[in-house]
């Protein structure tokens, strides 16, 4: 009976056995179980509206045959007057061809608006009071709005100005007015726009002028990131030396960068394979990415949308100070977001944000005028077939003694197959 009963309790032991190993060999991760051991509402800096992060890179009126580009100072009262606009009859016409794009672009009496990405209508509806796109596809896109102060019908046209469809609206000339009221020579400057292969270049020869500024870089604490994006408190510390650190919670991991102060987030759940990304919709990615940053309040200072790739589904945000964009080389001025199946996939953001400016005294940079910096780059390149900008910018680099600080130089940057470099 003894011998029974030892026997007994053996299988059972090698049954349970059996039955363990087999589960552990079949299980699958559970990749979307994170814990959430803190939920409270995790605020790092502030959100910001479809209609800050997508506003126009350049606003250009159209007097007669000469050319103004109106001053950033002027530019936030006209995008807030357009989007205040009702468009109506909204319909496609097709594709233009190359000439007829550049005509669109050099109507006289007109307004031209030019965003650096393409928006969809169903992002734009996000931004306008109203536009009807029953008779049209949500998703197709634009990057230029150019309103006609001399046609009383069609009077508003939608351009991707990369693949050249064209959609038409009508706005009455009553509203259209409020807009070229806006304009003046006073919050304008006379340009001449310089037609390239990949951008339309606005030239001028009056020098450009910039303030040379500092500011105290102030970090952002670990643990706000750790609740906001790994939903936990205290996450598991899974490797740690002087120069990074990595905190993970079920799958999803949180990487510090503590040389440049920057921050990876990646869940490995939500990654897609590169055939799927074509069936995802702009829109859902636009609007997701804004959507995962402002859930923990993410942009710490004025952030606007610079670039979207259609391959990588990767959105890019980049620093503005007074209106111009910021560039560094250690990832101090830019967020970025990677779609993923439902969510993010791949986040990576700076870990401070510019809290104080500096006093000291006005110190002014006096740069190349914009036709002398064309011609410069020419020289230097060659040619300007590869050239997508160029445009003016700070260039953000840390304080040689106090790492706490960061200046801000005006330089001229261009950009050439996707990389931004600085005019020497």
């Amino acid at each position: 009976m003894r011998k029974s009963f030892w026997a007994i309790i053996l299988l059972v032991f090698v049954v349970i056995s059996i039955y363990l190993v087999w589960n552990i060999w079949n299980s699958q991760p559970a990749y979307e179980t994170i814990e959430t051991a803190v939920g409270e509402k995790v605020i790092v800096g502030k959100t910001e509206s479809a209609a800050e992060a997508y506003e126009p890179k350049m606003i250009m009126y159209q007097k007669e045959n000469s050319f103004w580009r109106v001053l950033k100072s002027q530019e936030t009262v006209i995008n807030a007057t357009l989007h205040r606009q009702i468009f109506r009859n909204l319909k496609n016409t097709g594709t233009l061809t190359k000439n007829e794009l550049i005509d669109e672009e050099s109507l006289p009496n007109s307004l031209r608006f030019k965003y650096p990405v393409a928006l969809t209508f169903a992002s734009f509806q996000q931004i306008a009071t109203q536009i009807d796109t029953s008779t049209i596809d949500e998703e197709q896109s634009f990057d230029e709005i150019i309103i006609s102060f001399d046609k009383k019908k069609n009077n508003v046209s939608f351009i991707n100005s990369t693949t050249r469809v064209s959609a038409i609206a009508d706005l009455p000339l009553s509203e259209a007015k409020k807009l070229s009221d806006l304009f003046s020579e006073d919050t304008s400057t006379s340009v001449l726009p310089i037609v390239l292969n990949h951008f339309t270049f606005n030239s001028s020869s009056i020098p450009v002028v910039l303030d040379k500024k500092s500011y105290v870089a102030e970090s952002l604490p670990i643990e706000k990131f750790q609740k906001a994006l790994l939903n936990k408190k205290d996450p598991a510390l899974v490797s740690s030396n002087k120069n990074m650190r990595e905190y993970i919670n079920g799958s999803v991991l949180l990487r510090y960068d503590m040389n440049n102060d920057n921050l990876l987030y990646i869940n490995p759940a939500q990654e897609i394979t590169p055939d799927a990304n074509a069936m995802i919709q702009r829109t859902h990615v636009l609007s997701e990415s804004l959507s995962f940053i402002n859930n923990y309040s993410g942009f710490t200072g004025d952030y606007r949308i610079e670039d979207f790739d259609e391959n990588t589904l990767k959105v890019r945000y980049r620093l503005r100070v007074d209106n111009t964009p910021v560039y560094s080389d250690f990832g101090g001025a830019v967020i970025t977001t990677t779609a993923g199946k439902e969510s993010v996939y791949q986040h990576q953001r700076p870990m401070f944000e510019l809290s104080t400016s500096i006093p000291s005294e006005d110190v002014k940079v006096t740069l190349d005028s914009p036709t002398a910096a064309l011609e410069k780059l020419r020289k230097k390149l060659g040619t300007l077939d590869d050239v997508y900008s160029l445009e003016v910018g700070y260039e953000m680099t840390k304080g040689s003694h106090e790492t706490t600080i960061v200046n801000l130089e005006p330089r001229w940057v261009y950009t050439v197959n996707g990389n931004s470099q600085f005019l020497d």
